[in-house]
């Protein structure tokens, strides 16, 4: 189901690659609606890789079986695709693409599209349910990727320790140049991406933003009951004060806030 939809990013980048990147989600969209797997798969790298846990698809080749499995499964009958609010944030030779909004009549998820830039123009190397940095999974910060990666121990991750979607990407974040990466390295990496930036980390208060995107695991827009850590488990209902089963950015502002002012009144 996740493969019906490819989101892409936006900018404050060069009007040149922005527009098409945007011509390569127009593209897909399209081909999406029409059910076309020739025309989404016109636009994806022979690179392509995907190791999420909704679908997993180590190349182009299996994209495609995955695409023709869920369009035969009615996985796509009746799709619409919001690209409204999409952003697209090019950094380098990589863009993402975040939010895309699918929708069916069964569901409506929230995808993020990474594109590559190669000699045949900007093509979608991975697509999957929300940020990439905050699907399940992933890890969350560079304290983890070193744990999960550095096999050895020795505080840096070697090319042979790098999962397929690091390895192709490790150019991008290798300051040094040595061919590995250290945790500062991958924790420049993670400001990148973060909500808000470095800004944010920086000043030590949490936005609204910040908490839907470390708590919304499944980029559905909203914390449920079942994402939201135990803390706010017990004050759920009070901080969602429309009774939807969820608690959108608006409603996060509280926790925000509540956030921020305690934190303002500790010591130190």
């Amino acid at each position: 189901m996740v493969a019906l939809a490819l989101g892409f990013v936006t900018g404050g980048c060069g009007g040149g690659d922005e527009s098409r990147i945007r011509a390569a989600v127009e593209t897909w969209k399209q081909g999406a609606l029409d059910k076309d797997v020739d025309k989404v798969m016109s636009i994806v790298s022979g690179d392509f890789v995907h190791e999420g846990q909704e679908y997993k698809a180590g190349s182009a080749a299996e994209l495609r079986e995955y695409l023709v499995a869920s369009i035969e499964a009615g996985a796509f009958d009746g799709a619409e695709v919001v690209l409204s609010d999409m952003r697209i944030d090019i950094r380098g030779a990589e863009a993402s693409v975040y939010p895309i909004t699918w929708k069916t009549p069964q569901n409506s998820l929230k995808l993020n599209l990474i594109f590559a830039q190669e000699s045949v123009g900007w093509r979608l190397t991975d697509m999957g349910i929300g940020r990439r940095n905050e699907r399940r999974g992933m890890p969350k910060n560079a304290s983890e990727a070193m744990a999960w990666f550095d096999k050895n121990g020795d505080g840096q991750i070697a090319t042979d320790e790098m999962p397929e979607s690091l390895r192709r990407r490790a150019k991008l974040i290798d300051a040094n140049g040595d061919g590995k990466l250290n945790h500062e390295e991958l924790e420049a990496a993670y400001q990148r991406i973060a909500p808000g930036g470095s800004a944010g980390q920086a000043s030590g208060r949490v936005t609204a933003e910040q908490l839907m995107s470390s708590m919304d695991t499944n980029g559905d827009g909203k914390i449920t009951i079942d994402e939201a850590p135990e803390q706010l488990k017990t004050s759920f209902a009070v901080v969602d004060r429309n009774k939807d089963g969820g608690i959108d950015v608006k409603e996060a502002v509280v926790i925000a806030d509540y956030t921020n002012n305690r934190q303002s009144r500790s010591p130190g």
